[in-house]
């Protein structure tokens, strides 16, 4: 999925680690090609990691400069409208074929503002030579990670911290709430970071430096938003959301060989799954779904993941729990690699089935397509009226951390799903599980405009005929009751009863003393003596509990390499 980092040295006077200290936390984002740039005074540098999705030859590698109009620039994710905009600007000289080439493009047209017209997940720096300013920008929707720190009197940026850190120079600290707020929502969301004197950016800004790192200007870029009216029909909304679903998974299509598809056999998964396949056809190319298999028989979503592949025409592989969990050591083998792909630390369970699928996946294809955010944005999680404002609730902003503007009619607790919880929670699991792996995850129902669509329309039309996510129920009135109308089962692969079976082997050598210290406060009592004294009993009564222990340990552990990373190329930087 492509990974960097850069930093502007400001006035500042030290020697400095260089920026290819930070490649063994970042070479697995991009592992085609990881190149380096500065800028011609020495103020700005850049490294990027490459996975090559589009324009897969060496011309297009990262950094990539626009000489011409003094502009360079290194990016993160996929512009799906590449090749509209392309046909649009016919005075530029292209050199390459890919979406890269199209930032550089908008910016030298339009400038920043130009970036609007960019649709899909964006995290980026433009470097401009002439103006001698560095604008980092991340789209609105905010699917990929941008950071920004200062420290040793540097700026520092990137799509990961801990790299950041291996190239500071600096003792980096975590911050002084970080463990308090990892423990209690199993993320630390932004504006903040895990770390102090970090800071997230928040989706759709645009942050203006210029070359001695003083921030010019804090903005926010949204994308053009197709309009379809006003639409106040059930039969409306479908026909609408069914073509502007069509046309999101037609784009994520495109420079897509072998495109492959997470079908847990829930409706999200499902109304994606049909749109690929009709799409798919049109495209000529052949779809791939992967599912997880049964523990037991009945007892997960796979029978339903297998017909909908079936009645789709997809090949469904299916992926046995017995290959994950080869053996009862391989547990905590796959854990301990799973882990170790975070950045930021994710306390949250879900993050290791997703790590796994994509693992099993990213043996078929490099880039996988998924049904999340259907249940933040077209109501789910079975929260009908909890979705709802009461009447006499106070009018609230309609301002949300991801996507468009939400409606004024949002509970509060809806508004913490499409905001904090998806920022933190969702988009970061899925960045961690599939970037960290090398593997680029495109979501067509977290499109900007599918978005907009469904947070314009009345919550009568989104939950159509009462029902959770009804208005996407509607886009399956065809299948068979028992499919659509269902509860769904979700995955049997459970890791606290796998582990069991071998008394949470290797988890006990995992757990840092130091973590419990930090963590003491909040740990049940059986967990703040010794990790080794811990009984098996006591550790299945406090699994969570313990998975986050494990899960902030590992991150210690990552924070003191990153801090004395052995990479010792340095950058001589001059005494003012």
């Amino acid at each position: 999925m492509c990974g960097f980092i850069g930093r502007i040295l400001g006035p500042g006077a030290r020697v400095l680690p260089a920026l290819t200290a930070g490649l063994p936390w970042l070479a697995q984002r991009g592992p085609d090609a990881q190149c380096e740039w500065c800028s011609p005074g020495g103020e700005v540098e850049l490294l990027h990691a490459r996975l090559a999705i589009v324009d897969k030859t060496a011309v297009a590698h990262q950094p990539l400069t626009a000489a011409a109009h003094g502009v360079t620039v290194a990016f993160v994710g996929e512009v799906y409208n590449h090749q509209e905009i392309r046909k649009e600007l016919v005075d530029y000289s292209f050199r390459t074929n890919s979406d890269t080439e199209i930032l550089l493009a908008l910016y030298a047209y339009y400038g920043a503002a130009g970036l609007s017209r960019a649709k899909g997940m964006v995290a980026c720096a433009i470097v401009d030579t002439n103006r001698r300013t560095v604008l980092l920008f991340r789209d609105a929707v905010g699917k990929k990670p941008l950071f920004v720190a200062r420290w040793a009197g540097q700026v520092l940026f990137g799509s990961s911290l801990l790299p950041l850190v291996a190239v500071s120079g600096a003792d980096v600290e975590t911050a002084d709430d970080a463990h308090r707020r990892f423990w209690r929502q199993e993320f630390i969301g932004p504006p903040g970071s895990v770390f102090k004197d970090a800071e997230s950016a928040l989706p759709g800004e645009a942050l203006l430096f210029d070359f001695s790192g003083r921030l010019i200007s804090r903005t926010r870029i949204t994308p053009d938003t197709f309009s379809t009216g006003r639409v106040t029909q059930h039969v409306e909304a479908r026909a609408n959301l069914r073509k502007m679903i069509n046309l999101s998974v037609r784009r994520r299509l495109h420079d897509n060989p072998s495109p492959c598809l997470l079908l847990s056999g829930g409706l999200d998964s499902t109304v994606v799954a049909a749109a690929m396949a009709e799409e798919a056809r049109k495209l000529g190319i052949s779809v791939r779904a992967i599912t997880f298999g049964a523990v037991l028989p009945f007892l997960n979503d796979e029978p339903y993941a297998r017909y909908a592949a079936a009645r789709l025409g997809l090949p469904l592989v299916t992926v046995a729990p017995a290959r994950l969990f080869p053996s009862s050591r391989a547990i905590a083998d796959t854990c301990e690699r799973a882990v170790a792909r975070q950045d930021e630390p994710l306390g949250m369970l879900s993050y290791m089935l997703r790590y796994q699928l994509i693992e099993q996946a990213k043996n078929h294809s490099r880039i996988v397509l998924t049904g999340d955010g259907g249940d933040e944005v077209f109501l789910g999680y079975s929260q009908t009226s909890g979705w709802i404002a009461p009447p006499d609730a106070p009018p609230r902003s309609v301002a949300g951390l991801c996507g468009p503007p939400l409606p004024q009619w949002m509970s509060r607790w809806g508004r913490e799903q499409n905001s904090a919880s998806l920022l933190g929670h969702g988009l970061a699991v899925l960045d961690r599980a599939s970037a960290e792996q090398g593997v680029e995850v495109r979501c067509p129902l977290l499109d900007w405009d599918v978005m907009a669509f469904a947070r314009a329309l009345s919550p009568d039309l989104l939950l159509d005929g009462g029902r959770s996510k009804g208005l996407l129920l509607g886009l399956l009135e065809d299948w068979p009751r028992w499919f659509v109308y269902r509860r769904k089962r979700g995955s049997t692969v459970n890791l606290r009863w796998a582990w069991l079976t071998s008394r949470f082997e290797g988890l006990r050598d995992m757990v840092e003393r130091s973590a419990q210290e930090r963590l003491t406060e909040l740990l049940p009592e059986p967990l703040r003596r010794p990790a080794r004294q811990w009984q098996t009993r006591e550790i299945f009564h406090n699994f969570p509990s313990a998975w986050k222990l494990m899960v902030w340990s590992a991150f210690e552990r990552r924070w003191s390499e990153a801090r004395s990373s052995k990479n010792r190329s340095f950058l001589l930087v001059n005494q003012p």
